[in-house]
């Protein structure tokens, strides 16, 4: 089967605001190579994501706003060797970490 969870919070006070959020999928998987035999065993093909973004925002005057943002990601996932080829500890794994910041001035 497939798992899916969130969870989340925030937080607003006069001058800033902040959130932080977690999610993350997994599922057993299934075999993307094809046995013609229907008898060859081959293993379920799982992956499993884990994300993590948070971004906090802070008034610096009545019309000056000050942004920071950040993302993480991790995905790991069994893979087959070909269509007609079952491997069993063959993986591939992506971390992915992003961060920004920005400045917002009012003009009205």
């Amino acid at each position: 089967g497939t798992v899916r969870t969130n969870a989340g919070i925030s937080q607003s006070g006069e001058r800033s605001k902040l959130s932080l959020q977690y999610g993350y999928v997994g599922s057993k998987g299934f075999s993307s190579a094809y046995d013609s035999t229907g008898s060859a065993g081959y293993d379920r093909d799982n992956f499993r994501q884990h994300n993590l973004n948070g971004a906090w925002q802070v008034n610096l005057g009545k019309k000056l706003t000050a942004n920071l943002f950040g993302l993480y990601s991790r995905y790991k996932t069994a893979i087959d060797a070909t269509a007609f080829k079952d491997e069993r500890d063959y993986t591939v794994t992506t971390d992915n970490f992003q961060l920004g910041g920005g400045l917002n001035y009012a003009i009205e």
